[in-house]
């Protein structure tokens, strides 16, 4: 997968319509960071995303989708399981690889996100970098930096 770093951009308004990625705890919460914004911006997102936690449907290192009422695809990334510090390489690796073939089954060229799990989920942008790069998906990946 293809990594292109977008400094000065905000993950919401930068290629519209794009399938958004984000990192998110496997407990229902979207709390901080990304994913308490998606939670403002489109609660219907954020309704779904906690029905597909409730019922056991989103594990950590798994994928659920949503779209908002305006038809963006959601990509919620479980980076990790509980709140705070503590993604997962593995997950971010497993969750994006899930991702990017989602991408390529329904025919995006792209998606857009910010440095999953790192911030709030305690990781470091350039092993996440790596991970991501070494995903095996004809997808290019959009990381906003604001």
């Amino acid at each position: 997968m293809k990594v292109h770093e977008i400094d000065g951009a905000d993950v919401f308004h930068f290629h519209p319509g794009t399938p958004m990625f984000h990192g998110v705890n496997t407990r229902g919460i979207m709390g901080k960071g990304v994913a308490a914004q998606v939670r403002a911006k489109a609660p219907e997102v954020y309704k779904e995303y906690r029905q597909a936690c409730f019922s056991g449907l989103l594990v950590p290192g798994g994928l659920f989708v949503a779209t908002t009422r305006a038809g963006t695809p959601v990509l919620n990334c479980a980076s990790q399981k509980d709140l705070g510090a503590v993604a997962k390489l593995e997950w971010v690796e497993s969750s994006m690889t899930l991702a990017a073939q989602w991408c390529q089954t329904n025919g995006h060229a792209s998606m857009r996100g910010v440095a999953i799990g790192c911030g709030i989920g305690g990781l470091k942008w350039p092993d996440v970098r790596n991970i991501l790069e070494n995903i095996s998906a004809d997808v290019d990946c959009y990381v906003c930096f604001l």
